[in-house]
């Protein structure tokens, strides 16, 4: 048994600047999860989280108890949050002393 499942995706990811080294984007097997490709030399910091340089981290959207959307490592490609509605997110990052800005969007769930 396998294979994908998920109800929503992760679509339109875009960062700035881009960043040859860095790849950012959906994996939408199970829900639409952000993963993130460090092949460059510094550490990446998003929000409280750090990729390593020459490393690969997995995100999932969350919603904290102050109703604020966040971002949380996972170690699987299953997402369990599920918004109403398309959602467009944008979270900072940094890249050594670089500022970098991720857009993206949590869909709704396409299905039942």
């Amino acid at each position: 048994m396998g294979g994908c499942n998920g109800k929503t995706i992760i679509k339109d990811v875009t960062f700035e600047p881009r960043i040859d080294c860095l790849v950012i984007s959906g994996d939408n097997c199970n829900g639409g999860i952000l993963d993130v490709h460090n092949d460059c030399d510094e550490d990446l910091t998003i929000n409280d989280h750090v990729v390593p340089a020459g490393k690969f981290t997995s995100f999932d959207v969350i919603k904290d108890a102050e109703g604020q959307y966040d971002l949380v490592v996972i170690d699987h490609n299953i997402s369990i949050f599920i918004p109403e509605q398309d959602m467009p997110l944008t979270f900072e990052a940094n890249l050594g002393e670089q500022q970098i800005d991720i857009h993206f969007v949590k869909s709704a769930p396409y299905c039942d």
